[in-house]
């Protein structure tokens, strides 16, 4: 029930500004998928979680545009203690997209930035959900694209109006998923393709030549 916003933050929020911009693409990575919705979430400067402020801190839903684009102000998130390490620096990603016939697609993952010395080794982090930090002003900007497993032409876009769904494929930060198992069948992941470089993957009927980190373009493992 986070409200509506591209502003996560308040004037008087301490941190590092954090300007993210992206788009949610179909399997061909080029066509946008317009009304789908994102919620995201993260921890303050300080790496805590504030889930009792009545105005839903550090946390918003957007909706992509014709476009397929969105964007989001918010702050560098802090690290916390995960037993005896810190987690990487990251922010809760979940995406929702109606499809035809009323099924819906329900996706989510986290962002990790580049050059965080505790990536390597966390469960959840990986290089293809990791993107650059850009300096920019007095802040910084990350670009970070999302690919759904959806045809290039969907006849009904639009907002998400149930909440009832299951995983688009499985779920990276943890959580049951029923259909994971058929899902990995259905879409036949496939090794990296030896000469598309780190941050390639193949799924299924899914370009692997189109899936490169690049700008922060990321898929689902």
């Amino acid at each position: 029930n986070a409200p509506f916003r591209t502003r996560l933050v308040s004037d008087t929020e301490a941190g590092t500004p954090l300007e993210v911009r992206g788009r949610i693409l179909a399997r061909d990575c080029a066509t946008p998928l317009p009304g789908a919705m994102l919620d995201v979430w993260q921890a303050d400067a300080t790496g805590d979680y504030d889930n009792s402020a009545e105005g839903y801190r550090l946390r918003g839903q957007l909706e992509t545009a014709s476009d397929g684009q969105y964007a989001y102000q918010t702050i560098l998130p802090g690290r916390y203690l995960n037993g005896a390490t810190y987690r990487p620096r990251h922010i809760h990603y979940k995406v929702r997209y109606a499809l035809q016939g009323g099924a819906l697609l329900e996706f989510t993952s986290q962002l990790y930035f580049e050059g965080d010395p505790f990536l390597e080794g966390d469960p959840w982090a990986s290089p293809a959900k990791t993107t650059a930090l850009q300096s920019v002003g007095e802040g910084l900007q990350a670009s970070f694209d999302i690919i759904l497993d959806v045809p290039p032409v969907n006849p009904f876009p639009g907002p998400i109006v149930s909440p009832n769904s299951s995983s688009l494929w499985s779920n990276p930060c943890g959580g049951s998923n029923r259909n994971q198992k058929a899902a990995r069948r259905s879409l036949g992941a496939q090794p990296e393709p030896p000469d598309c470089g780190a941050g390639f993957l193949s799924f299924g009927d899914v370009d692997p030549r189109c899936l490169r980190v690049l700008e922060g373009l990321y898929q689902s493992t």
